[in-house]
């Protein structure tokens, strides 16, 4: 028996391959083209992650109600480090080339993918403050990492602003 049929069972590396095939073909979408936090283009497909919402991940807080929200989006390298740093609760980073994929985690990019998840965590994000604070190219690891915290853990974004809640000068 080979090395390779020791490590990998038979329908395991098939399977890895149309797995990759899939995740190409959704990288391939224009909506996939960029980051969907820092909209940096996502040229080099082996420095591409996906971000994906846990499934033990059941609501998030916020100051209103209990809200459950799902994400599947690709992301840059720099902007995979903040998604991280929202730990598993939140959270699974996947490397597109490197990660081995479930059919539920490729469902869920294929559902919502960069444009979707964009729609539903950024719904309000021009209203505030925070429109002239999504990250770029020159963003610092810390300002990233507040940003994708904002976005996906307090989901700043999602709901209209209260009058009450900004603060007037």
């Amino acid at each position: 028996m080979s090395d390779q049929a020791k490590t990998n069972p038979p329908d395991q590396s098939q399977s890895n391959q149309t797995t990759g095939k899939l995740l190409l073909k959704l990288l391939r979408l224009p909506q996939n083209r960029i980051c969907c936090d820092c909209r940096q283009p996502l040229v080099e497909s082996h420095l591409i992650w996906a971000s994906i919402s846990s499934s033990t991940s059941t609501s998030t807080s916020t100051s209103t109600s209990n809200v459950s929200l799902h994400h599947g989006c690709f992301v840059c390298l720099e902007c995979c480090a903040s998604h991280r740093s929202l730990g598993t609760h939140v959270t699974r980073v996947k490397s597109v080339h490197m990660d081995s994929w479930t059919t539920a985690e490729i469902q869920s990019i294929e559902a919502l993918g960069n444009k979707k998840t964009n729609d539903i965590f950024e719904r309000h994000l021009q209203e505030g403050q925070w429109a002239q604070r999504i990250p770029n190219l020159h963003s610092s690891p810390m300002e990233r990492e507040l940003f994708v915290r904002a976005k996906y853990e307090s989901m700043s974004f999602v709901f209209p602003i209260k009058v009450s809640e900004v603060l007037v000068d």
